[in-house]
């Protein structure tokens, strides 16, 4: 067996600071543009109040049992009996994150865009790692060429799919791929850490780890490899396993009326949503809109047969099991992998690097080189395809943040908001205004329940997705007063006068209003 060793354990610390520097400069980008992104959706575009401006809230100065926001809490809704965000999904990083943002003066808004360009910034710094150890990219041109793969892979078309509708399940992606790469490595500290990291996201992260570790397992037999020499992997897999099942055990037992995987997936009768026409629209979507994440897996398979090497494929086969249930899923968007339901794809597009090397070839280094540059750039597909809620552009909504004085005016209107909320009579409040703050707003406050018929005060985000709506809502109110926040998308349209909001006076102006 044929394999390039790691050099960390026998380079100086000065070697260590290089790639170091390297791995932070790999990072930046998808730091920095990510981050960007999610700051743009809150301050620019409009967040969607489910699921971002829900997973922002929980993220920011949350007591540690998470309860959920009175916003997404009603007779009839969906969440109206998650009085905690544990009954819906064990996820004590929310928990950590929540107790870490107490010691920031940073928003809501800015603390989960830091979270997610931190998240988006790992896989590049897992890529990056593997290629500088494992392939000889350590000097010269050659540790150039491992940044820029592991740039391009960071901002591939899943990644770009995530972002677009922000979720935390990109954590998931990057420890889990830290992890592959420090266990490869046999770091058994760093291993124990990131596999910890992965598994506190969410209650089902030890079954994907499983289902990576278990097929590898299952191919290391076949190719003659006793179990007894797997024990190390073999450790890795009980305990995520058991983690798993274990809190899913708990959560049915302490929480037995919710259930999100009836929800979302089995539906109620169970999977009576399923017909022909469903397999056939679903089939279609995956072949043409999803090529972002089913292209690179046939580059793969080619690869694979090409080489003749099946541990390739590791990673997509473990995605075999997530493509059928995602396949019948009674939701819509899960049942198109929309958004960030395919993040399992990002691992099984990186485990590549690591499959390449367990079994001997003569091949040379710039194969795997090329064949992971391949899939990366056939991630980059359909991209038009991919659900786009908040309507973030590609390019400047990724490199052109919204300053910091912006940021501020959006954030002293939501106080003044909250300080004259009791003047303002009966509110309306736009998905955009309601992410900034959920805590703010009561659940008839916002279009949760879909538009009302009569209110005394509408706030929204100019161009909001919900701008028809809110327009008959302030027509049927026979609303005559239009305001705006200067220098900011913050619109009001109200029958009440500035003088009588002693807090938003100073802030709003008249606008005129559209047609």
């Amino acid at each position: 067996m044929t394999v390039f060793t790691g050099q960390e354990s026998r380079a100086n610390s000065g070697e260590k600071l290089r790639f170091a520097a390297w791995g932070l400069v790999a990072a930046a980008p998808a730091f920095v543009a990510f981050a960007v992104c999610v700051l743009n959706q809150f301050y620019r575009y409009g967040a969607v109040l489910l699921d971002t401006g829900l997973l922002a809230d929980l993220a920011w100065r949350k007591a540690p049992a998470l309860p959920m926001s009175p916003v997404f809490q009603a007779p009839g809704f969906y969440l109206s009996q998650a009085s905690t965000f544990y009954s819906l999904h064990v996820a004590p990083i929310f928990t950590l994150l929540s107790a870490l943002s107490w010691l920031t003066p940073l928003s809501l808004a800015q603390w989960f865009a830091l979270f997610t360009g931190i998240a988006h910034a790992l896989l590049a710094i897992a890529v990056f790692w593997i290629l500088s150890t494992d392939y000889a990219l350590n000097k010269g041109w050659r540790i150039g060429l491992a940044v820029l793969l592991a740039i391009a892979f960071s901002f591939n078309g899943l990644a770009i799919a995530q972002v677009r509708y922000p979720h935390f399940e990109i954590l998931i992606v990057a420890s889990l791929m830290l992890f592959l790469v420090a266990w490869w490595h046999k770091r058994p500290i760093l291993a124990a850490f990131f596999f910890a990291l992965c598994l506190i996201c969410r209650e089902d992260a030890g079954f994907h780890v499983v289902s990576v570790l278990g097929v590898l397992v299952v191919l290391n037999w076949f190719y003659g490899i006793p179990l007894s020499e797997q024990k190390r992997t073999l450790i890795f897999l009980v305990i995520a396993f058991a983690y798993s099942a274990g809190a899913l055990l708990l959560t049915g037992i302490l929480f037995p009326g919710q259930s999100n995987f009836a929800r979302v997936y089995l539906g109620d009768p169970p999977f009576a949503h399923l017909d022909a026409g469903l397999a056939q629209l679903r089939t279609l979507v995956y072949l043409f809109g999803r090529s972002y994440i089913f292209l690179p897996a046939g580059c793969a398979v080619i690869w694979a047969i090409v080489a003749r090497n099946p541990y390739l494929l590791v990673g997509y086969i473990a995605c075999i099991p997530w493509t059928l249930l995602h396949f019948v899923a009674k939701s819509e968007v899960a049942g198109n992998l929309a958004g960030y339901y395919g993040f399992p794809f990002m691992v099984a597009a990186f485990w590549p690097l690591i499959g390449w090397q367990m079994k001997a070839r003569r091949s040379p280094r710039w194969e795997p080189l090329a064949g992971f540059g391949v899939m990366i750039l056939a991630s980059f597909t359909a991209l038009s395809a991919q659900p786009n809620p908040t309507g973030i552009p590609l390019w400047s909504g990724f490199t052109n943040p919204p300053t910091l004085a912006e940021q501020s005016r959006v954030q002293l209107t939501m106080a003044a908001i909250h300080a004259d909320h009791s003047k303002l009579g009966r509110i309306l409040a736009g998905g955009s205004i309601a992410s900034l703050n959920p805590g703010e707003f009561r659940y008839d406050e916002t279009f949760l329940n879909g538009p009302p018929t009569t209110r005394d005060t509408l706030i929204f985000f100019a161009g909001d997705r919900d701008s028809e709506a809110i327009a008959g809502v302030a027509s049927a109110s026979g609303l005559r007063h239009h305001y705006a926040v200067s220098g900011t998308p913050m619109r009001i349209i109200t029958n009440i006068k500035l003088s009588d909001l002693p807090a938003m006076g100073a802030l709003v102006a008249a606008d005129t209003p559209s047609r």
